[in-house]
């Protein structure tokens, strides 16, 4: 039995050759990271960082928060 939900659903209303090439034929297409999903990444990595530090009973300043966030951008970004 097919396999409906919302989102297939909504691809086969938007373009059905999209829904074909995604859902029948399997097409693995890959595309840039959107900067936002980029952004948001980089902020659970810094979350991230002040979990774990909290757990080692380290509090983090905001300006090393922000300094690692920074660095984490500039390494990261420009390595794409």
């Amino acid at each position: 039995m097919p396999d409906y939900s919302h989102s297939r659903l909504t691809c086969f209303e938007d373009c059905k050759l999209k829904y074909k090439f995604k859902y029948v034929d399997k097409v693995d297409v890959e595309l840039p990271e959107a900067i936002s999903l980029f952004l948001g990444k980089r902020v659970h990595e810094v979350f991230e960082k002040l979990y774990s530090d909290l757990l080692k009973e380290k509090l983090d300043s905001v300006e090393e928060l922000v300094d690692f966030y920074n660095d984490l951008w500039v390494r990261i970004y420009s390595a794409k």
